[in-house]
């Protein structure tokens, strides 16, 4: 039995221009219902408090607030709607200590 995102609310967060349209692209095809889409941490934090998504997406690299900023200032924030919403980051380093710290 396939599995039906129609309902599922992604915000995808992603400085880069054609990266954010790729994924974008890839949740359409997986059939999610609505994507929001943030060009860096400081805009997805204000949607984070409007937009209520189901689950983040986002990179780790980005200014003026990255991924993991981004992270620490919804997990902290007791008036976010979105506080234990689930997050994805994305980073394209390899490295043991980037990817662990």
């Amino acid at each position: 039995m396939p599995f039906n995102f129609e309902s599922l609310r992604v915000l995808v967060v992603e400085d880069n221009q054609h990266m954010r349209h790729l994924i974008g692209q890839v949740l359409r095809a997986m059939g999610v219902g609505t994507i929001l889409l943030a060009e860096n941490g400081s805009r997805a934090l204000q949607m984070s408090r409007t937009e209520r998504p189901d689950i983040m997406i986002t990179d780790w690299l980005m200014d003026p607030m990255d991924g993991l900023e981004l992270t620490r200032a919804i997990r902290r924030d007791p008036q976010n709607p979105s506080r234990l919403v689930p997050i994805i980051l994305m980073t394209g380093y390899s490295s043991h200590t980037r990817v662990t710290s």
